[in-house]
């Protein structure tokens, strides 16, 4: 257990964790933001892949060999 020696000691220890607080904080808004990111990213590419594969490919063979 820390001890303190005076008011302003323990002023700043609630000061440090205070900010040390918010720095977590604004770390669990960023990863929240970052999963957000990559969830949308994941479905919008799984969805247009299979259909880009479906129709894309044959659309440029055919393009192709015409």
């Amino acid at each position: 257990m820390k001890t303190y020696n005076s008011l302003k000691d323990i002023e700043l220890d609630l000061k440090k964790m205070k900010l040390e607080k918010q720095i977590l904080v604004e770390e669990m808004k960023l990863n929240v933001h970052r999963i957000d990111e990559n969830f949308s990213s994941n479905i919008i590419m799984s969805t247009l892949l299979p259909i880009a594969k479906k129709f894309g490919i044959p659309y440029l063979i055919h393009r192709i060999f015409k």
